[in-house]
């Protein structure tokens, strides 16, 4: 090779090795810590948030680890592969189907 494919070369790998290392985020700066002043005042109450919602799979919350909620997700998890199974079947008789002869 000569040497200005080399350089070439070169360059190239060390764009790519810079762009990985912007795009995965290790040249941003850390977010400074902001400290909480105290609050002398009387405070109003915060309302209690919101139960958290279910995905339209079926799923129950990410942090749901209790042992309904892993009931839960492995049913639906089950329901999800009977689908895929079908889906599977379907497409199985499509790629093995015969063409039929045109009438003349």
């Amino acid at each position: 090779m000569s040497s200005a494919i080399k350089i070439l070369v070169v360059l190239i790998v060390l764009a790519g090795g810079g762009w990985v290392v912007w795009w995965s985020g290790w040249l941003t700066k850390p977010e400074p810590v902001i400290t909480a002043k105290t609050q002398t005042a009387t405070t109003t109450p915060t309302p209690a948030p919101p139960p958290p919602e279910q995905n339209m799979n079926g799923m129950s919350a990410a942090s749901d680890a209790g042992d309904t909620n892993l009931v839960q997700d492995t049913t639906a998890v089950d329901a999800q592969m009977q689908g895929l199974v079908s889906d599977s079947a379907s497409l199985d008789s499509i790629i093995n189907d015969k063409p039929t002869p045109q009438a003349y």
